[in-house]
């Protein structure tokens, strides 16, 4: 299961993906794009490049834009990663709409600013733009997938891509409490594997 943190080093955007309930694809390399129909599900001979990221939650007012503004302020420090746009959209979103004043809140405490977001709906277009589509519940890709057929292939939850199976639970209703868990949450799997692999190598070295 690739990380999102795979896609820093080495050759940029390359990772394998494994078993990530790809609506029927079980394998695809992202690395380098070859010809062919992006409509059909990938397969494991197929490659394509990943260069835009879409996000999908329900409203587009709080999970999926703060996850788009963690993975921007992630891509914005490493260098191969800076080809990479990021968007995010709604399966039921009212339509230009802010970003919900917890969320707006929990992220500039990670000196971000969501003011100026609008929620939009997924359409046709957003999902034939990407590359890589990420939701926040295994509910979100069937639905996805039922409206969008073109999805299947290169939508996956945010959970399994990063490779720990866990769904995101909408925080609205919940207060800034329920925006705080949510944004750290986001924030554990989008981080880099790098940093996790550089502290046990630490902690290793003064146990041993």
């Amino acid at each position: 299961m690739a990380r999102l943190g795979d896609l820093c080093p080495g050759t940029p955007a390359a990772a394998w993906i494994r078993d990530a309930r790809w609506c029927g694809a079980r394998e695809a390399f992202v690395g380098s794009r070859t010809p062919g129909s992006r409509s059909e599900p990938l397969r494991v001979e197929e490659r394509v490049a990943v260069q835009r990221i879409l996000l999908v939650c329900r409203g587009n007012t709080c999970r999926s834009p703060m996850a788009a503004a963690l993975l921007r302020q992630r891509a914005a420090r490493h260098a191969a990663l800076q080809h990479v746009t990021v968007d995010s959209a709604g399966l039921a979103a009212p339509t230009g709409e802010a970003a919900s004043p917890d969320a707006v809140q929990v992220m500039g405490r990670r000196g971000i600013a969501l003011g100026a977001h609008r929620a939009r709906q997924v359409d046709a277009a957003l999902v034939e733009h990407a590359d890589l589509i990420l939701t926040m519940t295994p509910e979100h890709v069937s639905r996805l997938c039922e409206r969008f057929p073109n999805a299947a292939g290169k939508a996956v939850t945010l959970g399994d891509y990063a490779g720990k199976s866990e769904a995101i639970p909408d925080p609205i209703g919940g207060g800034l409490p329920a925006h705080e868990r949510c944004a750290e949450q986001l924030d554990s799997l989008i981080a880099p594997r790098r940093r996790v692999r550089r502290a046990a190598h630490r902690s290793k070295e003064h146990t041993g």
